[in-house]
C-alpha cells in the first residue's frame, strides 16, 4: 500500500489470484474497488506498486504464468489502468536456434528518480528498466551468464529492490542464488555484494538511521544484516 500526495489517495494491491485486487481511498476508511482486466487476469498476483510523480503514473508489476507477457500495469488515476508488455531475452530453442521470450515473474520494482529510472526485479534473478513504465529494457541476470537466455535461474530468486537517494544506489537482495545481494549505481551495471546465503526476503533504508537493514527468513547463523554504504 503506498500514500500518493499529489492525488491525496492510497492504493492497496493484493497478492490473491481472484477478486478484487486494487483498491483507493482519500482517508483510510472509505474504500472503491478499482477494476483491472490486464491479459490473463485470472492468473496474476500484484507484487508491487510505485508512484512516479514526475511521471505522474503509477505502475504496478505482477506474477504471471499461463504465458503472459504483460505483467505491467500503469496509471495515471490509480482508476483507468493500461497493461504493457516487458523486455525479452535470448533463449536457446530445444529445435536449435534462438528466439526471443518474455521475462514474466515480476516481483519488486523500485524509482530513482535521480536517474529517472524504473528498476523491477523477477523472481528469477533477472533485472529489467524503463524510462517511462511503458518501455522496457532487460539488463539480464547481474550474478553472471548462467541464465542469459540458456536456461532459467532456476537457482536464483530475487525478492525486493529499493533506490536509496542518499547513497545514489539501487539495492536488490535475494533469496536464492549463488549471491544475495547486488547494487547499481545506475540501474545497468551490478556489482555482487558478498552476504551470507540466507534466504533475504527485504531489505529497507531508514534516513534517520544512514543504515541498510535487510531481514531473511531462513538460512544459518543471523538472519538479519545491516550496512551504512551497501558495499559492506
Amino acid at each position: 500500500m503506498i500514500w500518493v500526495d499529489e492525488l491525496k489517495i492510497l492504493i492497496g494491491i493484493s497478492i490473491n489470484t481472484s477478486g478484487n485486487r486494487i483498491m483507493t481511498s482519500p482517508n483510510g476508511i472509505d474504500w472503491e474497488v478499482q477494476v483491472i482486466t490486464p491479459t490473463n487476469n485470472n492468473e496474476q498476483t500484484l507484487n508491487d506498486i510505485v508512484w512516479s510523480p514526475e511521471l505522474e503514473l503509477f505502475v504496478v508489476v505482477y506474477g504471471a504464468s499461463g504465458g503472459t507477457i504483460r505483467p505491467i500495469l500503469t496509471s495515471s488515476d490509480a482508476i483507468t489502468w493500461t497493461s504493457q508488455a516487458t523486455a525479452t531475452y535470448t533463449a536457446n530453442s530445444s529445435f536449435g536456434g534462438t528466439f526471443q521470450n518474455r521475462i514474466v515473474f515480476l516481483i519488486s520494482i523500485a524509482l530513482s528518480p535521480e536517474l529517472d529510472l524504473l528498476v523491477c526485479i523477477t523472481t528469477d534473478g533477472r533485472i529489467i528498466s524503463s524510462p517511462d513504465g511503458i518501455n522496457w529494457t532487460n539488463k539480464s541476470d547481474p550474478a553472471g551468464d548462467a541464465g542469459r537466455g540458456v536456461k532459467s535461474l532456476s537457482n536464483s530468486n530475487g525478492t525486493n529492490v529499493i533506490w536509496v537517494s542518499e547513497l545514489n544506489l539501487f539495492v536488490a537482495v535475494y533469496q536464492g542464488g549463488d549471491h544475495r545481494v547486488f547494487t547499481s549505481t545506475d540501474g545497468i551495471n551490478w556489482t555482487i555484494i558478498v552476504v551470507s546465503l540466507n534466504a533475504w526476503n527485504s531489505v529497507a533504508w531508514s534516513p534517520q538511521l544512514s543504515l541498510l537493514c535487510a531481514v531473511a527468513d531462513s538460512g544459518t547463523g543471523n538472519r538479519v544484516m545491516t550496512s551504512v554504504d551497501g558495499a559492506n
